[in-house]
């Protein structure tokens, strides 16, 4: 996910996604059909209320996880 995170980034300078279905072009490997699916849902409230907070993390994380 961070990998896709920092992709999007790099594409989209000064932006980060608001919603998980902007992530799914920057998967490499791309995203099989369930997790495509499951990208795609609409977030619950408290969902919404957290990603931009975990994707500013993600996007900042100077060490990608191994």
């Amino acid at each position: 996910l961070s990998i896709a995170v920092r992709a999007f980034v790099a594409k989209n300078p000064g932006a980060l996604p608001k919603n998980p279905a902007e992530l799914i072009p920057y998967f490499d490997p791309p995203l099989g059909p369930a997790l495509t699916e499951l990208f795609s849902r609409p977030m619950t409230p408290e969902q919404q209320k957290r990603f931009p907070d975990d994707i500013a993390k993600l996007a900042s994380a100077r060490r990608l996880p191994r």
